[in-house]
């Protein structure tokens, strides 16, 4: 958006049927817009975006479970709801008659962006930026609601802490392939081209301007404002495949990691880190939008308030509702990527405890422990650590998880809720369903099953992680291409080659004049091989899938639980290198553990680059700074060929982390790209056995992990 301006404004009646209550303590409110069906458009690209309904409900979860809104201060506008009317009734009625001083405002828009003529003369371009009611048109922007007149509503709600999330983009212009697996939110509308200028209106003199013009403008301090992508960027409405068969579903590429990582960081995290980590999350899922954070206050811990704590959650009676149902929602094509399991996490500033909430009289299930079990304590929750709600308790030993797939939980992982220990037996979008174990449990505090409430907390104990499949569509090729391409990956059962045009796949193979194509699920090209012949297409394609693999086992270890920190970065911060560059890595962990570097670069080798044989002591003290490489080892590491993306993956683990690699001449151990399994192999016995006997959940009390995508240019 552009820069925010302070304008007068007339007062207005009231919003709801209600006025601010008396109250001494500072609150949270929150108006959640997300538009899948537009009234005036189709189920076309550019027109009903699937997920963006989902996105509200999604962030109006985790906002009342973990973050302390009370239910009666988030309203959701979803579809026809949010129309031009209904969302400046929100805006600059309903938030200005309830919020006071020292309260947190948060407006969070999941739908179309545009824009419109200036008209003001204050853009370089000659075109405001909008966002897109559901009752927008197409021939003019009448409706269009655009960011002079947003940030003067904005700036009228009565408080210095204001937070604004935008889930949307301008540019519908980037080059980009049409894929079914995501569509782009802009509005399909060429302003330039389907609506007169108006008279005073300044012609176009340059079509980049907004995007340099906004990448130097910060919000002011009273606002932190989060964008999903660059102004001249394509955010993207993906659709996510559902676990074991279950219905895929359908969500913004940023909210969808955003609300995962706010139910698994810990509440001390700040704007800032959260921001960082989702950040991280697209650029290991290789969606091709970058997203902006700008105000003053990011480094402000997450949903603070005056008194400066983050004031916990009342334990939530029900699953977050819109206030009527919304529009029928049209049926998308089929299914996009898994989040990459858990976000990047950085070390956070210390920041006040929050405020534990009471849980309510455990309600007693049937049943007795396991026979012979000695008496346990059970597990109480430490401050800020993160949790997930029980919603119901449907059946004795049955419970119901709040959060779901948006929380990234996932069938067979194990919870622990006071002396219960549960286990995930199917997973819904906004729920999940467990049961109570008993029999074979072993190395947790906490060892059987006595109460449950609902209300309570459960804690992640071990995490079940999908499996590690790249789906590739191959269904654009001819026969013979597709056999050619299946040769070279015979064996390698951890590549898919997907012939059904509509069955999800990860990446898509396209011919196109005399070559083929490589494309993300999100349009944006990957690769461009020359395909002269389709065997030598295929031998050129095959080991580029191989690193893609590899890179794609690596994204996906991340520790859901986040149970300390560790700060990993590149010295300077740095993440793209020119060849010959010094790199240079700094790492800090929260725990006493050993340290093991791990790179993927784009030569397609995986290396452990620390420990070495030059450095083989990678034992490290909690919140000891390791600059990588160490003076023992007496050279610098640089970067060098081949150009192209990488990522590396930083753990720190209680017991020695082996990863099985056969030593080079170099001096490190090094495997192929389709070997990186083997580093979740050596992490499962690092790790340690799960709690619950013959369960494949990986622990994750004792280690943390952290990972930067990068990328070395000529």
């Amino acid at each position: 958006m552009k820069p925010w301006h302070v304008l007068v404004l007339v007062p207005v009646a009231l919003f709801a049927a209600f006025g601010p209550r008396e109250r001494t303590e500072p609150a949270r409110w929150a108006l959640l817009v997300g538009i899948s069906d537009y009234t005036n458009f189709g189920d076309e690209i550019g027109g009903d975006l699937p997920g963006a309904a989902n996105d509200a409900r999604a962030m109006r979860d985790v906002l009342v479970a973990r973050w302390g809104f009370q239910p009666e201060n988030v309203k959701v506008l979803l579809d026809a709801q949010a129309s031009r009317a209904g969302m400046q009734a929100g805006l600059t009625q309903w938030l200005p008659s309830v919020v006071r001083p020292g309260d947190l405002a948060l407006f969070f828009f999941a739908g179309h962006g545009s824009q419109k003529w200036d008209t003001n003369a204050d853009e370089d371009d000659g075109l405001d930026e909008t966002i897109c009611p559901a009752d927008v048109l197409r021939g003019n922007t009448d409706r269009d609601i655009a960011d002079d007149e947003l940030g003067g509503w904005l700036d009228a709600i009565p408080t210095d802490n204001v937070v604004v999330i935008f889930d949307s983009c301008h540019s519908g212009t980037a080059t980009r392939a049409v894929t079914p697996f995501a569509r782009p939110r802009a509005l399909k509308r060429n302003v330039k081209q389907d609506v007169p200028r108006p008279r005073g209106a300044r012609s176009v003199t340059d079509p980049q301007a907004t995007a340099k013009e906004q990448k130097s403008i910060e919000a002011p301090d009273k606002i932190v404002e989060i964008a999903a992508a660059q102004p001249d960027q394509v955010a993207v409405d993906a659709v996510w495949p559902g676990e074991g068969g279950a219905d895929p579903t359908y969500g913004g590429a940023f909210t969808t990691n955003l609300v995962r990582n706010l139910w698994q960081v810990p509440t001390d995290a700040s704007y800032e880190e959260v921001f960082t980590m989702t950040k991280q999350d697209l650029k290991r899922q290789r969606f091709a939008q970058n997203p902006q954070l700008s105000g003053g206050a990011r480094t402000r811990g997450l949903f603070t308030v005056a008194a400066g704590a983050m004031m916990a959650a009342a334990p939530p009676a029900a699953p977050a509702v819109a206030p009527t149902p919304p529009a029928a929602t049209p049926t998308p094509t089929p299914a996009a990527p898994p989040p990459a399991a858990t976000p990047t996490p950085v070390a956070p500033p210390p920041a006040a405890t929050p405020t534990p909430v009471a849980t309510p009289a455990p309600t007693p299930l049937e049943g007795t422990p396991e026979k012979g079990a000695e008496p346990v304590t059970p597990y109480t929750l430490g401050p800020g650590e993160p949790f997930v709600p029980i919603l119901e308790l449907p059946s004795p030993g049955e419970a119901v998880l709040g959060g779901g797939s948006a929380a990234g939980i996932t069938e067979r992982s194990l919870y622990q809720a006071g002396d219960a220990v549960l286990r995930v037996v199917g997973v819904d979008p906004d729920r999940a369903r467990a049961v109570v174990v008993e029999k074979e449990l072993r190395g947790l505090q906490a060892v059987r099953r006595d109460t449950l409430a609902v209300g309570a907390r459960a804690r992640l104990v071990a995490y079940r992680y999908p499996e590690a499949v790249l789906r590739v569509s191959v269904a654009d090729l001819p026969a013979d291409a597709r056999a050619a391409l299946a040769e070279p990956l015979v064996g390698l059962a951890g590549i898919m080659l997907i012939e059904d045009p509509v069955a999800f796949a990860h990446l898509l193979v396209r011919p196109r004049r005399g070559e083929w194509v490589l494309l993300g699920l999100d349009g944006a090209t990957r690769q461009v091989i020359p395909a002269a012949t389709a065997a030598a297409a295929a031998a050129a394609l095959a080991p580029v899938l191989r690193l893609e693999f590899g890179a794609h086992q690596l994204a996906v270890i991340e520790n859901p639980a986040h149970p300390f920190d560790v700060a990993f970065a590149f010295e300077g911060e740095k993440t793209t290198f020119k060849l010959h560059d010094i790199v240079k890595f700094r790492v800090r962990a929260g725990r006493d553990g050993y340290l093991t570097i791990i790179d993927l670069p784009a030569d397609g080798k995986v290396t452990v680059i620390f420990p070495n044989q030059y450095d083989s002591d990678n034992f490290v003290r909690a919140g000891q700074e390791v600059v990588i490489p160490t003076p023992s080892m007496r050279f610098d590491f640089t970067a060098q060929e081949p150009t192209g993306r990488g990522i590396v993956r930083v753990f720190v683990t209680e017991k020695p982390l082996v990863v099985p690699f056969a030593q080079t001449e170099s001096g490190f151990a090094q495997g192929d790209a389709t070997q990186a399994e083997l580093v979740f192999q050596a992490l499962r016995k690092a790790a340690g056995q799960p709690p619950i006997a013959g369960s494949d959940a990986l622990p994750v009390a004792n280690w943390a992990t952290a990972s930067i995508v990068y990328e070395v240019v000529k």
